[in-house]
């Protein structure tokens, strides 16, 4: 009996190890949504000790929060034995992060619902990323844009100035008569 309490003893040591060294928040609620385990990381985005969140919801430790929380999200799994996979949503403790966390129900022997199981990740730097590679896209297209107008524009400038040119050599070469010509050429070089 002692080997068998010190080889658990060990496993949930070891497990508690793993689930540390995970880059991601990890945490384990049972069925009235209370923690029964999480990683550091999950501690430190709560903000305390592992031991302080053991038994409590999410609500008991910070009061209500408005607007998707994982807390939500694991009581809606709860009520529909459904996961939910890879929701993105500004943290309501944290609104200048952005995360991304996958929710799925924990059945034992496949068929007794015993919890839920919260994995998610910061992606506020990824999403920086995007939007910066966006906002880049965008100014390509518009270069694109910009170049071919600049190049139709510029290919009717040179007719304009080509049969400006073509008149000026079929009319009178007085200074009266030229002055028409002469104001279209300076007004298709300025163009």
């Amino acid at each position: 009996r002692k080997r068998a309490e010190h080889g658990a003893a060990e496993k949930t040591v070891l497990l508690q190890a793993i689930l540390d060294a995970a880059p991601a928040t990890i945490a384990f609620r049972n069925l009235k949504n209370q923690f029964v385990f999480m990683n550091e990381q999950m501690a430190t985005l709560i903000g305390g000790q592992l031991e302080d969140f053991v038994g409590k919801t999410s609500t008991e430790i910070r009061g209500v929060i408005a607007g998707e929380t994982v807390e939500a999200m694991a009581a809606s799994v709860l009520e529909t034995k459904q996961p939910i996979i890879d929701r993105e949503f500004f943290p309501p403790r944290n609104p200048e992060k952005f995360a991304r966390y996958s929710v799925v129900p924990v059945f034992e022997n496949g068929d007794i619902l015993l919890g839920t199981v919260a994995i998610g990740q910061d992606i506020t730097e990824h999403k920086a990323l995007e939007d910066r590679l966006r906002q880049s896209q965008k100014m390509e297209a518009v270069g694109q844009l910009t170049s071919g107008v600049a190049h139709d524009f510029n290919n009717l400038l040179l007719i304009m100035l080509g049969n400006a040119e073509l008149l000026g050599a079929k009319i009178p070469v007085d200074e009266i008569s030229q002055q028409p010509v002469a104001q279209i050429k300076d007004a298709v070089d300025r163009a």
